[in-house]
């Protein structure tokens, strides 16, 4: 994405040269206005407009997007992202394949256009769900323990499995151990004696 980014930042970059020099040749040419440091002035004025005026249409363009085309368009960039994020983002393509799939009921999209789409959209969803699944996406105290397999603070040893504290009575019909105070079995749902 920084490659196209910075694609996208030299044809800016040339654009406003262009319109410069052609501001500039066209005023000094055929104005006949001398090439001092005004006419170089108004140049760069005129390139800065067309500069500000293509940006405007620009953002005026995302903003009119759908969201589904939006989704589609957004490159990968999920190593910054948090974990709310990355749900968000997951929430968004999901729901883009769901809008993607009516359109294509609806007769909107051809079956080719849909194939195509589509599969965008799943390798972003498989993506941003390869990043949910990363350890670094959980929380420190979720990732040591996915990581060691016990509790963070946990003695080394583990704690000792404790008996529980409230006597267990077996039901007469299955055997299943219920709590002391259950009128019914848990297991079965036979009535226990009182």
């Amino acid at each position: 994405m920084a490659e196209r980014r910075s694609h996208r930042d030299l044809r800016w970059w040339i654009a406003g040269a262009v319109v410069f020099l052609a501001t500039f040749a066209g005023m000094v040419l055929v104005g006949g206005v001398a090439p001092d440091a005004a006419t170089a002035g108004l140049s760069v004025a005129a390139a800065s407009l067309v500069h500000l005026v293509a940006r405007l249409f620009s953002v005026a363009e995302a903003l009119a997007r759908s969201e589904a085309e939006a989704v589609a368009m957004a490159g990968t960039g999920l190593a910054r992202s948090t974990y709310r994020e990355l749900l968000e983002e997951k929430r968004r393509v999901l729901a883009a394949i769901k809008e993607l799939d009516f359109d294509h009921a609806m007769g909107k999209l051809s079956d080719a256009d849909h194939r195509s789409i589509r599969a965008r959209y799943e390798r972003r969803a498989a993506e941003v769900l390869r990043a949910l699944d990363e350890p670094a996406s959980l929380h420190p105290w979720a990732r040591a323990l996915a990581e060691t397999g016990r509790i963070p603070g946990e003695p080394e040893g583990g704690t000792a499995a404790t008996e529980p504290s409230t006597p267990l009575r077996a039901c007469p019909s299955c055997n299943g151990a219920n709590d002391a105070d259950a009128r019914f079995c848990k297991h079965c749902g036979e009535k226990l004696a009182t």
